[in-house]
């Protein structure tokens, strides 16, 4: 999905605005999608993970072909995203499956009413970055620990050694030198190669090479 004509964000808000959904020809526009974030080219500024009819504006009126996404700036600047800027790719939802997940679970008086990703997040927060920001000054640890407590489950930990990744978009480094870099081969030492057997072992169990 594109978007259909010049956004400009004012600094550390967001805003809800629509874009036009591509599909290939011959494909019906879907009632529901879901919305995968791309990258945007255009530092501090991200869009988020939506469910969105098809077919509505901002202002809930009827706009055929759109759907609503929501974007958010992280810098201190205002900043404008041209004309047909990629914000992310749809895929089609059904409602039944939007039903149930959102189905409430059967809780018993005594179960936490916070959500399980919630006190999981908490805890992984606590577990790999308690204590790492006690150096920030108050009012920038407000700004900063919501947020790496809401997204904690996407960090690395060593102990589970669970990697992750997503196939919605490619990354690409850019270098101002293109020329290979060439390295004499060294032995690894005999004292690393169990580990390093069992690394890359790993890492093809879970399709990361």
């Amino acid at each position: 999905m594109r978007a259909t004509k010049n956004i400009t964000l004012a600094p550390r808000c967001h805003q809800v605005v629509a874009a036009k959904i591509e599909l290939e020809k011959g494909r019906s526009l879907p009632s529901l999608v879901c919305v995968e974030p791309a990258i945007i080219p255009l530092e501090g500024i991200l869009p988020s993970r939506v469910l969105s009819r098809v077919g509505i504006s901002v202002h809930e009126t009827s706009q055929p072909g759109h759907a609503l996404v929501m974007l958010a700036n992280f810098s201190h600047e205002t900043l404008t995203l041209p004309k047909s800027t990629v914000l992310g790719v749809v895929e089609e939802v059904s409602e039944e499956l939007v039903d149930r997940i959102n189905k409430p679970e059967q809780t018993s008086l005594e179960s936490p009413t916070r959500p399980r990703r919630k006190q999981k997040n908490e805890a992984l927060y606590n577990k790999l970055l308690g204590g790492k920001l006690d150096h920030l000054p108050p009012e920038e640890r407000q700004i900063i620990e919501p947020v790496l407590q809401k997204y904690a489950h996407v960090f690395h930990d060593e102990e589970t050694n669970d990697f992750k990744s997503t196939d919605v978009t490619e990354h690409q480094i850019l270098l101002q030198d293109n020329k290979p870099i060439r390295r004499p081969q060294y032995k690894t030492p005999f004292a690393l190669k169990d580990e390093m057997k069992a690394q890359v072992e790993n890492m093809l169990a879970k399709g990361v090479i």
